[in-house]
């Protein structure tokens, strides 16, 4: 199920600030309205409405409009495991073995070099060379997926193995991907959350201080996550800093539920 960004946003403030925000708040929904840009509530009401029919969200109807409380159903809750939550990626136990893929596609054929660019990085894999790809992920129908792409799986080649030469697993992950650059990012959003970590107590109205700030940060959660390939935790490099920037998420997260829960309504 593809997810577009205003409802990935709803989905991450719900299950980051805990559904009991939204039942306490001083002004239980204009938070979450706000930060996705919806000022008219009768705007975000049709498109939580809409999650709601795709069995993403649901809420027990109430007679007052600002009484309900959405709730992220397990099928939202399984989604989004997927795309925003990396202690699913870290904690997965690594098999030992490596899937490599190596593909075979024209320079005219533009258009699935493209789908298929878009298909490694959704799936987060590394490049180890040229057009040979890697990941430490368990193969699932992966030459089906292709298909569906309108790429013949012919010119897609995978194969299940570890190296052989002496090459260990650490040395696989630096060829494959820039850590460096994954680093960068990370100090940045590491720097941001420094920088926002003691908003003033004069900072206006909250609800409002919150969607501005849940935007940017936001921004740089998704470019992170964008490059960062969740690697199993026993293939991390030593200055990996994925955990110190999800433990400033969540640290932050939990500091702003408690200043969405007390502001005056």
């Amino acid at each position: 199920m593809r997810l577009n960004g205003r409802t990935r946003d709803i989905i991450d403030i719900i299950c980051m600030t805990g559904l009991d925000l939204l039942a306490n708040a001083g002004r239980p929904h204009s938070a979450m309205m706000r930060s996705n840009g919806w000022d008219d509530f009768d705007q975000g009401r049709r498109r939580l409405q809409n999650l709601r029919k795709r069995g993403l969200i649901d809420w027990q109807d109430e007679p007052e409009r600002e009484s309900w409380v959405p709730q992220v159903t397990y099928a939202g809750k399984e989604l989004l495991a997927h795309l925003v939550d990396p202690e699913t990626y870290w904690n997965a136990k690594w098999d030992g073995r490596w899937r490599l893929m190596t593909f075979d596609l024209g320079r005219g054929e533009y258009r699935s070099r493209k789908r298929l660019d878009t298909w490694l990085a959704n799936r987060r894999f590394g490049r180890l060379q040229g057009s040979i790809w890697i990941s430490p992920r368990p193969y699932s129908d992966w030459a089906k997926q292709i298909d569906g792409m309108e790429i013949d799986p012919r010119d897609a080649l995978f194969f299940d193995g570890h190296p052989l030469g002496g090459l260990d697993s650490k040395e696989v992950v630096s060829k494959a991907w820039d850590f460096a650059k994954i680093n960068e990012l990370h100090e940045a959003y590491l720097r941001f959350h420094e920088r926002t970590s003691h908003p003033s107590s004069s900072a206006g109205d909250v609800e409002e201080t919150f969607a501005s700030w849940y935007r940017e940060e936001s921004n740089l959660w998704r470019e992170l996550m964008a490059i960062d390939p969740l690697l199993p935790s026993v293939l991390h490099p030593p200055a990996y800093k994925g955990r110190q920037s999800w433990d400033a998420r969540k640290q932050a997260f939990v500091s702003w539920k408690t200043r969405l829960e007390t502001s005056p309504s």
